[in-house]
């Protein structure tokens, strides 16, 4: 899916120690912050289970998402 996204405004997680508010305006930030999310996830899920690659995947991901995330980030300065 392409094209311009209204801001998401009012949508919040909890990062392990706070409730944390989001918002992102293009494609890239929310697809790298769900990424970034569920590889939170994975990895929580390999720690638990023991599964040390399931844990490294989720590494991988959150690092994936990331970047995705500072990608979306700088073309929105950029568009200011």
């Amino acid at each position: 899916m392409t094209g311009n996204f209204a801001p998401l405004r009012g949508l919040s997680y909890y990062n392990g120690n706070e409730l944390m508010e989001m918002t992102m305006t293009n494609e890239d930030q929310v697809k790298g912050k769900a990424k970034d999310i569920g590889g939170k996830a994975k990895e929580e899920a390999g720690d638990v289970v023991g599964n040390d690659k399931l844990k490294r995947d989720g590494q991988e991901d959150q690092a994936e998402g990331k970047v995705q995330k500072g990608v979306g980030d700088a073309k929105e300065k950029l568009s200011d």
